[in-house]
């Protein structure tokens, strides 16, 4: 699955199912400042992605019951940790809980490209172990400053031959 929310509003209806679990329609509409026709042509487009599924009948704060809304149990996201001395790749479902975590010890003054080549060997043993067939987003850290809006790290003190590399671009293109 690689759809993806198709604006601010299904981001934040993610979020809040991401960090509060399964929601009803109600639930979510308290959280957020839409209309219940926006909300429902929101969910609906969520639902129709794949991003989120039905899950099961809300209780009822009077009048029809409304159904519950969580993030889809099949999704995985890939979690990296680039350290000074090691690197640590993990795999999480949706409620972002660690179903494999792989580390090794890698220096990261060896450059980008070497230590790419481990993240990329560690995800794709992950991946082959049956944890995921594919993942649905990513998440990298670094261990130095990075300019957020580029992906990449600026004059980052230990890592020799990483100021300027495209972190975020060089890992989206590979997964």
């Amino acid at each position: 699955m690689t759809a993806r929310p198709a604006n601010a509003h299904q981001a934040r209806l993610l979020k809040l199912l991401r960090d509060g679990g399964p929601n009803s329609r109600a639930q979510l509409g308290d959280q957020v400042d839409l209309s219940r026709s926006k909300l429902a042509v929101e969910v609906d487009r969520l639902l129709e992605t794949g991003l989120v599924v039905a899950d099961g009948l809300a209780a009822s704060r009077g009048g029809r019951r409304s159904h519950n809304i969580r993030l889809n149990p099949g999704l995985r996201f890939l979690g990296v940790d680039i350290g000074a001395t090691s690197v640590d790749v993990a795999v999480t479902n949706a409620e972002l809980e660690i179903l494999g975590h792989l580390n090794q010890p890698m220096d990261v003054r060896e450059g980008p490209v070497a230590v790419f080549e481990q993240v990329l060997a560690m995800a794709a043993k992950l991946r082959a172990s049956g944890l995921a067939e594919g993942y649905d987003g990513a998440g990298i850290g670094v261990p130095g400053p990075v300019r957020f809006p580029e992906g990449v790290p600026v004059a980052p003190p230990i890592m020799p031959g990483w100021d300027g590399f495209p972190v975020r671009e060089a890992l989206s293109q590979e997964l």
